[in-house]
């Protein structure tokens, strides 16, 4: 499949040589921030099994790093986290799960010629997505990304798009192993100093390592034309940012080759209610391909390796129901998504709260077993109780229906949590949770009560 070791160096070591290259224009110094923490963690259900159920305690150490670097000449945000999984019970071996996200743009001509390196590797994809969401079922996916993007002003208020990227994309168990070369062009017009609008041309030529033809799992070369229209608007308590647009894939079938396309739209809008409230809503229709979604798998911050190191893979709200589908399919299918997400925040008091609702519908060329419907919600409650303790409350629903075998799965989740900050530096924290599958295959209903506490140290 891939060493991913390998390209974390290549990407670090591109990272040096143009800092060292251009460092002393830099002109700015380096900022580290770094957490490290032990959590114990008793489950159980460890091994998330329908009969036969098998208790089991984790010793879980992690740490991160965010190194954040502003120049004139180059700007740099890598963050690095690594945890470690120790488990007592034989049901499910120890592992090691290690995150990078790294993005680093050389400014070759400030507001004018930029190059960009990025690289974004975790375990947090699915191996199936019909299977139990168990640790086993996860999987190393590594994509790599490089290009410039040029953007010279040929009018008063109008500037010329142009960007090229290589994309390479690799994963540890499926087979999507693959190559991509992106052109794009546009104009821009800056209708006010906050709004903007542009009409845009992406070409793509993907190739897969394992290019074939068999159906079940899709991985057959194709180039896209992709073109849309973008209007984006940026005020004080407003953000739009609407596209419209079509993509057309023409895909290698033997001699012959296949055009499917669809649409490219999407809608979302923030806004800020009052000094208490927000709402927030993102509809979309898009014709893509499933694997594209691995080249946006994150940024670099310390969050981005494990939703916040002091939260947990599986615990915490920034993860949710761990269903194993985490926004993609990991096959090398094309696939029509359409679907909304509504978001709602309220301070009521000294408690904050949040609520949203999603719902979307997949439908896939050739890999039709992962043709699904999923609807949803989640709710979040946290109450300060003075200056050095907070408690939270957050649960999620999921509810997804597989078409081809009307296969219905249902996820239920419910976690209490508590943190104490002792110090500036120093966090201890604790979590309560209760996870519940039920589902029409056979095997795949569990539930699990899970206990979790550690501490976490900071240096801000």
């Amino acid at each position: 499949m891939y060493n991913y070791k390998l390209t974390c160096y290549k990407f670090l070591l591109v990272f040096l040589v143009l800092y060292f290259l251009i460092g002393s224009l830099a002109q700015a110094a380096w900022k580290f921030n770094w957490e490290a923490g032990v959590f114990l963690e008793h489950s159980d259900n460890i091994g998330r099994a329908d009969t036969d159920e098998d208790d089991g305690t984790v010793l879980e150490p992690r740490v991160a790093i965010l190194a954040i670097h502003e120049g004139p000449r180059l700007d740099a945000e890598i963050g690095v986290a690594n945890e470690y999984r120790d488990h007592s019970s034989g049901v499910i071996g120890s592992n090691n799960n290690f995150n990078l996200d790294g993005v680093v743009d050389w400014k070759i001509m400030p507001n004018l010629l930029v190059w960009t390196f990025e690289d974004h590797f975790g375990s947090e994809f699915p191996v199936d997505i019909r299977d139990s969401p168990d640790e086993e079922n996860r999987q190393d996916v590594n994509t790599f990304l490089t290009g410039p993007t040029f953007t010279p002003r040929i009018f008063s208020r109008t500037n010329l798009l142009l960007e090229g990227r290589y994309i390479n994309t690799e994963a540890e168990e499926t087979d999507i192993d693959n190559d991509r070369l992106q052109g794009k062009i546009g104009i821009q017009r800056d209708l006010t100093p906050n709004s903007s609008i542009s009409i845009n041309y992406l070409y793509e030529d993907t190739d897969f390592d394992e290019d074939t033809l068999d159906p079940t799992i899709g991985n057959i070369d194709f180039d896209r034309d992709n073109y849309f229209l973008e209007y984006n608007l940026a005020r004080r308590s407003l953000d739009i940012r609407a596209v419209v647009g079509y993509s057309e894939i023409e895909r290698d079938e033997g001699a012959n080759r296949k055009s499917e396309g669809g649409g490219n739209n999407l809608l979302s809008i923030s806004y800020v209610i009052n000094s208490t409230s927000s709402l927030s809503l993102t509809a979309y229709d898009q014709f893509t391909d499933t694997t594209s979604d691995s080249s946006t798998n994150g940024e670099a911050g310390l969050g981005g390796g494990f939703g916040g190191i002091g939260s947990g893979g599986s615990t915490g709200v920034a993860g949710g129901i761990d269903v194993g589908d985490i926004a993609m399919d990991v096959t090398g299918d094309t696939v029509d998504t359409e679907g909304f997400v509504i978001d709602y925040s309220k301070r009521f008091s000294r408690i904050e709260s949040s609520f949203s609702y999603f719902q979307s519908d997949d439908d896939h060329d050739l890999v039709n077993i992962n043709d699904r419907e999923t609807n949803g919600g989640t709710i979040s409650f946290e109450l300060p109780l003075n200056g050095t303790t907070t408690i939270g409350l957050a649960s999620e629903y999921r509810e997804t229906e597989f078409d081809v075998d009307s296969r219905e799965d249902e996820d239920f989740l419910i976690m209490l949590s508590g943190e104490y900050h002792a110090r500036r530096n120093l966090v201890f924290e604790s979590t309560l949770e209760y996870q519940e599958k039920d589902s029409d295959a056979v095997g795949e209903d569990f539930d699990e009560l899970v206990a979790r506490i550690g501490f976490v140290y900071t240096n801000f």
